[in-house]
C-alpha cells in the first residue's frame, strides 16, 4: 500500500506527458482519477494506522535493510499529513 502512494503520482505524471496532445478534458479526468485514488489510499492508510495506536507501517524495498535498501515508514502523523495534503490536492485539481 505504501508503494502505491509513490507509484500513482509518478505514473500519472508520465501519463500526463503522453496525453499532452490529447484533449484537455482527458487530461483533467485522468488527473481527477489519480487525485481521488491517492486520497482514497491515504485515507485507508490513516484508518489502518489509527486502528491501532502507536503502530507503524514499514515497507522495505527489495527486502533489504538500510543502508543497502530504502525503507518507507508511515506513522500516525505522516499518515495524517498525507491524507490532508491529498485532500487539498484533490480539491485543487
Amino acid at each position: 500500500m505504501i508503494s502505491a502512494l509513490l507509484i500513482i503520482p509518478m505514473g500519472a505524471a508520465f501519463a500526463m506527458v503522453l496525453l499532452a496532445r490529447a484533449r484537455s478534458r482527458i487530461q483533467d479526468s485522468f488527473a481527477l482519477l489519480a487525485g481521488a485514488s491517492l486520497f482514497a489510499l491515504s485515507a485507508l492508510t490513516l484508518a489502518k494506522i489509527g486502528a491501532s495506536p502507536g503502530s507503524v507501517l514499514v515497507r522495505k524495498t527489495a527486502g533489504l535493510l538500510p543502508p543497502a535498501g530504502i525503507a518507507l515508514v508511515v506513522d500516525g502523523l505522516s499518515a495524517l499529513m498525507l491524507a490532508v495534503a491529498n485532500l487539498v490536492a484533490f480539491f485543487v485539481v
